[in-house]
C-alpha cells in the first residue's frame, strides 16, 4: 500500500482504484432508474413528480448495491457485474422482491415471516 500522504499521486490513484466499483454501481444503478422512470412516464403510466423520481433512484440505487454485493460474493465478472447492476437498478423494487425471496430460502422462512424448524 502506497505511504499514507495524501499529496502522493500513488496514494491517490490506490484511493480512486478502491472507491470506483462504489462510484460506478451508483451510475449505473440510478441510470437505469431513469431509465425505469421515463419508460413509465412514456407509456402513460405515471405523471412526472419530482418525488416520485427520488423515490425511483433512491429504490434503484439500493437494488444496483446489493447487487454489487451479490455479484462481488459470486466472483462475477466487473463486465457481467455492470449489466446486472444496471438491470437491477432498471428493476427497482422488483429486483429487492427477488432478492427477498433468495433471503427466505437462504434463512429459511416461511413467506409469513415465520422461521421453520
Amino acid at each position: 500500500m502506497p505511504e499514507k500522504d495524501p499529496n502522493n499521486a500513488a496514494y491517490f490513484v490506490e484511493w480512486m482504484r478502491q472507491i470506483m466499483p462504489y462510484i460506478s454501481t451508483f451510475f449505473l444503478s440510478t441510470w437505469g432508474g431513469v431509465v425505469n422512470h421515463i419508460t413509465k412516464l412514456r407509456n402513460g403510466k405515471k405523471k412526472f413528480q419530482f418525488k416520485e423520481l427520488v423515490f425511483d433512484l433512491v429504490v434503484s440505487t439500493f437494488a444496483g448495491l446489493i447487487t454489487f454485493y451479490f455479484c462481488r460474493a459470486a466472483n462475477v465478472s466487473e463486465t457481467m457485474s455492470a449489466v446486472l447492476i444496471a438491470i437491477s437498478g432498471h428493476m427497482g423494487t422488483r429486483a429487492i422482491a427477488g432478492f427477498e425471496t433468495i433471503y427466505r430460502r437462504v434463512v429459511n422462512i416461511k413467506e409469513s415471516g415465520n422461521e421453520q424448524n
